[in-house]
């Protein structure tokens, strides 16, 4: 495995696109836009190695100090309009200095206001702005290459169909923890509820421990409004009997509005019947205790594909969807990412497979059409991806180069025993469990994983495990 790594973090002293200089394959970047003009030539896979590394920025932190002065007496910078404006993400310093007649970064006239700074008091000449920017480096690797526009069996295509080639990356560690997807409310009242006793029949289902076939009634003391939500408070293999319920005004609501206890019965109203099926207003059982497995609809692919302050990046996607544990204290995954490097980024069409529980039928999913079609520009690898075999043929997907062609899984074909080359550190040094995209498709909550010794298996969406993401130049 190549071990090359291209540190492209912007500098002033790197060559232009049209100055590549010989290097391996006769070609060397100096800078993003040179990596995109490898790719899209279909010259990456004589440029670049599976292995080699690509150094990314992304954004931590932007302060902004006074440096020399003597007529402005204080400075403050926003962030993302800084990033924005510079073009760029890392570790770095800058300094802008009012020469008496404007502000300048540099040779080149600025005005403060389009970087997001402002100051207090009159310029006076000499006057000097310190911004300090602190950042993380992602180390992005190269997994595989795309030619004619998608991977072999198509479950990766480049979105714009006048593109040819593609190089994928992965990040070579683990950024940090997130939760895939919360537990979902039971039950979803598009009218809201009076104040009253209701009930539901508990049908089949998964993980609640003896009360199949038992009727469950409640008493709400105060309405649930239109667009309002039941909640379990306890999780999977308890009872009801005993359980709570809280109630929510909307989906994005995190304010309960009252808690309420189940008891065995028929008494009030006959809400109807919950079960692992999606049945009118009744989410599938096994997603109100455990989360939902489903990529197109989870939170973890809005976190991947935002640029958002924390607070702004999850938004419900169904009825049932509650806010993730991290929707007030994480910020989406291109949020401080190197604009240079979100530029070369394209977006793809993925193939990721439905579960045949109330995602699709088990016909449909035995059959390899239970699947679903999304365009994403950063997302997770599948299970076949990582050389992890498939649990049925609507997980598609060809193993990417990097994980077939270095796999020490004995007899060298796909599966999902103990694989080295799948482990990954988190940011203490320590083998991880992390994300796929893909579902087990035998539930409606079960999550592809890696555990740390490197094999495949499936984790309940509500934990938060390590992410991994990936991505196309294009």
């Amino acid at each position: 495995m190549s071990t090359f790594e291209v540190d492209l973090v912007k500098d002033s002293t790197l060559r232009q696109t049209n100055a590549i200089l010989a290097k391996r394959g006769g070609l060397e970047p100096q800078n993003y836009s040179d990596v995109q003009a490898i790719v899209r030539l279909g010259l990456a896979p004589s440029v670049f190695c599976i292995g080699d590394i690509i150094e990314v920025g992304r954004e931590t932190r932007v302060q902004a100090s006074l440096g020399e002065h003597t007529g402005i007496t204080a400075v403050s910078v926003v962030e993302d309009t800084f990033v924005a404006a510079m073009d760029e993400a890392g570790e770095k310093e800058y300094e802008i200095i009012y020469d008496g007649s404007a502000w300048k970064y540099g040779d080149n006239p600025i005005i403060l206001a389009d970087y997001g700074i402002t100051v207090t008091g009159t310029a006076a000449d000499g006057d000097t702005i310190i911004v300090v920017e602190t950042a993380t480096t992602i180390k992005m690797v190269v997994m595989d290459f795309i030619e004619g526009g998608q991977t072999p069996i198509g479950n990766i295509k480049l979105h714009d169909n006048t593109r040819q080639y593609g190089m994928i990356l992965q990040s070579e560690g683990l950024l940090y923890n997130l939760q895939f997807d919360e537990r979902e409310a039971f039950y979803y009242a598009p009218d809201g509820l009076a104040a009253g006793t209701y009930h539901f029949l508990l049908g089949a289902h998964s993980w609640v421990s003896g009360d199949v076939n038992k009727s469950f009634q409640f008493t709400l003391t105060q309405a649930l409004p239109a667009g309002g939500q039941l909640v379990f408070v306890q999780s999977y293999n308890a009872t009801l009997t005993g359980g709570s319920i809280r109630t929510f005004a909307s989906s994005s609501s995190t304010t309960v509005i009252e808690t309420v206890t189940m008891s065995e019965g028929t008494g009030g109203t006959d809400l109807g019947t919950l079960d692992n099926t999606i049945n009118g207003n009744f989410n599938c059982c096994q997603r109100a205790l455990l989360g939902s497995n489903r990529w197109s609809t989870g939170a973890m692919r809005q976190h991947l594909n935002s640029a958002k302050v924390a607070g702004q990046v999850w938004a419900p996607q169904t009825n049932w969807d509650r806010p993730p544990s991290w929707v007030s204290n994480t910020a989406g995954f291109m949020h401080g990412l190197d604009p240079e490097f979100v530029k070369i980024c394209a977006d793809v069409e993925l193939l990721t497979a439905l579960n045949t529980v109330c995602d699709t039928t088990s016909t449909e999913g035995n059959a390899g059409t239970g699947y679903e079609t999304t365009v994403d520009k950063y997302f997770l690898p599948s299970r076949p991806e990582v050389f992890g075999g498939s649990d049925n043929a609507s997980d598609k997907g060809n193993a990417w180069q990097y994980y077939s062609a270095n796999s020490d899984v004995p007899g060298g074909s796909s599966n999902a025993g103990n694989d080295t080359n799948r482990i990954k550190l988190n940011a203490s040094g320590t083998p991880y469990y992390w994300w796929l995209r893909s579902p087990y498709v035998g539930n409606g909550i079960s999550v592809c994983s890696i555990y740390p010794a490197g094999y495949v298996n499936y984790s309940s969406a509500y934990y938060s495990y390590g992410v991994a993401p990936a991505c196309v130049v294009a």
